[in-house]
């Protein structure tokens, strides 16, 4: 038998039986079972391991008398589904969810959903469970109502961190102070999307895991009332309800020290920022011309491309947001 090969339970019960039969022949003084180091010997015999054996063996004396086993699960490792769809492919679900409800006077399940979603020409070809994977990606679940039914609702965001977020926020604040804010003509308005490195702020809040006289500082100094008997799960509970007034963000602060604001589009709303469809036109068009495939090639194109930018796709891609906007502000009465 090879070693490596999986034995299921006929198997592992074979060889505690082979175990047991010799034990009981030694125990009885029989000549030719009368054998010292009997693990070794149903190993040899049986043609597997003695780690295996002997894991068996352990088993089968925590067992009854008739010791009974099961196959060991072999474990497929599944590649993560991929929804083969773009931001703006993911952009188009979205709209589609919001008006759902005013467009088809019912409410949006997933198949219902998807066949919307094809008839804005979106080439969706995999699984349903994957087309809901993308809409909880996209930042919604569904809830039950008081009738038992479902609706599909909006999450708030929620954060992220890690080790490339934060090489991205050093990155990012690099370039923001040494190529971008030196080329910036005065008083300008900055949009950005909810990126986490544009989010990192400088002036924490207190977390619950602080001490209670940490928290009570931080209420204190913003002349937040509090009663001293509170716990530190009640007077955390105020704290998050009053520290969104008081905080400071890294990027906010320097663009603010050279007479800019920043304005923040929407959690999970990027169809909201003009530039997506202008990296989405530039795409397009550099696509369409790569015929050689090289990197070089590329990124002569990519340069040509951004320089061809004219005012007048600055005008028409605004234009395409801000009939967004008028939509999503018809339809939050809905929502």
């Amino acid at each position: 038998m090879n070693n490596s090969k999986m034995i299921h339970s006929q198997g592992r019960e074979l060889i505690y039986g082979v175990y047991q039969f010799m034990k009981k022949e030694k125990e009885e003084g029989e000549p030719v079972i009368f054998l010292s180091n009997l693990r070794e010997k149903v190993a040899a015999g049986t043609g597997v391991s003695l780690s295996t054996v002997k894991r068996i063996i352990k088993k089968g004396k925590n067992k009854p008398e008739r010791a009974t086993f099961s196959s060991p699960r072999k474990t497929i490792e599944k590649p993560s589904p991929k929804s083969d769809l773009d931001q703006f492919d993911e952009e188009i679900i979205r709209t589609v969810i919001y008006r759902f409800t005013k467009t088809h006077q019912c409410r949006p399940t997933l198949p219902k959903i998807l066949e919307a979603v094809k008839n804005e020409r979106v080439d969706f070809t995999r699984k349903l469970s994957i087309f809901r994977k993308i809409i909880i990606r996209l930042g919604f679940r569904w809830r039950k109502t008081e009738d038992r039914r479902k609706i599909l609702l909006e999450n708030p965001e929620t954060g992220k961190s890690g080790d490339f977020h934060d090489k991205m926020n050093h990155n990012f604040m690099k370039w923001l102070s040494e190529q971008v804010i030196p080329n910036l003509p005065q008083n300008l308005v900055l949009v950005l999307d909810n990126a986490s490195y544009h989010n990192v702020v400088v002036n924490p809040a207190p977390t619950l895991s602080c001490k209670k006289a940490v928290m009570q500082q931080w209420l204190n100094k913003r002349n937040i009332s509090f009663n001293l008997d509170k716990t530190k799960v009640e007077l955390y509970e105020k704290i998050k309800i009053h520290k969104p007034q008081y905080c400071l963000y890294a990027v906010d602060n320097l663009l603010a020290k050279h007479g800019h604001t920043v304005l923040r589009l929407l959690p999970y709303h990027p169809v909201l920022n003009p530039i997506e469809k202008i990296w989405a036109l530039i795409k397009n068009r550099v696509a369409a011309r790569n015929t050689t495939f090289r990197l070089n090639d590329v990124r002569s194109l990519v340069v040509e491309e951004f320089n061809a930018v004219t005012v007048e796709d600055w005008q028409k891609v605004c234009a395409h947001v801000m009939e967004i906007e008028e939509k999503f502000m018809s339809q939050e009465r809905i929502i």
